[in-house]
Formats: C-alpha cells, structure tokens, sequence
C-alpha cells in the first residue's frame, strides 16, 4: 500500500474541514463509499466523522451533522473502536436536539454519560 492510498481518509477529511472554512459546500461521503475500510485504511474513521459533525453543526447543518454521527457509529459498532464514542454520542445529542427531537437527544446524551 503507497503512503497516497493509507491516509487518503485523512486528507479528504482535511479537505471537507478546509472547504467548511472557506464556505464552501462541504461534500460528504458516508460509510458505504469507503471500499478501503476493511483493508484497515478506516482507523480513526469515528474521530474523523465526528470532526465533520461538528463542522455541520457549526454551519448549522444538523441532518448532515446527523448523518456523519451514524457512519461514525456504524464505524464503532464495526471496529469496536470505542474511544471517541462518548463524544460521538453527545454530538450525536446536540444534533437531535438542533433538530427538534429533544426526546431522542436526551437519550443521546444519558449514552454518553454512561460511556464517559
């Protein structure tokens, strides 16, 4: 594997955060267009998902906030990569709730507390 093809996920994070600040439409790709995520290229997928999260979040975007919380909890349940979970869960709260759905974002919100 070239060094280009292992952090190909990376810079494309990089390159939607840099799109974000220069306003710019932020494209999103989910989960199921990563084909390199079984080869392992997907470590730190959730971290990164999560990063775009708040981005959208930032430009008021919650439904794609939304989106990039599931493929980062997908990736999670996937991987059993858990050590950003908690933060995935109270993004993944403060989305609903931008959404309207404070039932659902408070259910959000207890998860991460218990994976704190």
């Amino acid at each position: 594997m070239t060094l280009e093809a292992s952090c190909c996920i990376p810079v494309a994070q990089a390159e939607r955060i840099s799109a974000a600040a220069s306003h710019q439409p932020i494209p999103y790709f989910s989960h199921t267009s990563w084909s390199s995520w079984d080869s392992g290229a997907g470590v730190g997928l959730a971290y990164w998902s999560a990063l775009l999260a708040e981005l959208f979040l930032r430009e008021r975007r919650p439904e794609e906030a939304s989106q990039a919380l599931d493929d980062a909890l997908h990736h999670v349940a996937k991987t059993d990569e858990r050590w950003y979970e908690p933060e995935v869960y109270r993004l993944k709260a403060k989305a609903l709730f931008e959404m309207g759905d404070h039932d659902l974002a408070e259910q959000y919100f207890r998860k991460e507390l218990v994976h704190v």
